[in-house]
């Protein structure tokens, strides 16, 4: 397979898929960039649930090794989960 150097972006609302296929991820929320790298560095439960809103659990596939995400509820709101989503990332 012949690599090139190219950049593509692109907006997933999938996280697995995201996960499964890019190099880096950046996630955005209120208004700003709260959290950009590697897939396995940013995507985890805490992230998950505070900016999307929804719980969540990383699970191990048995044949691939490579981790999903299951969902499962609703959380009502930010400040009922005790999460402020404004925070400063450096982008590399």
């Amino acid at each position: 397979m012949r690599t090139t150097e190219r950049t593509v972006l692109v907006a997933l609302h999938d996280l697995n898929l995201a996960a499964r296929n890019c190099d880096a991820i950046g996630v955005l929320a209120d208004g700003g960039l709260i959290a950009y790298g590697a897939p396995d560095e940013v995507l985890d439960v805490d992230l998950i649930r505070s900016v999307f809103h929804v719980e969540s659990t990383s699970v191990v596939h048995p044949r691939t090794g490579q981790r999903h995400f299951v969902f499962d509820e609703r959380v009502r709101t930010a400040d009922e989960a005790g999460i402020t989503l404004r925070k400063e990332i450096p982008i590399r």
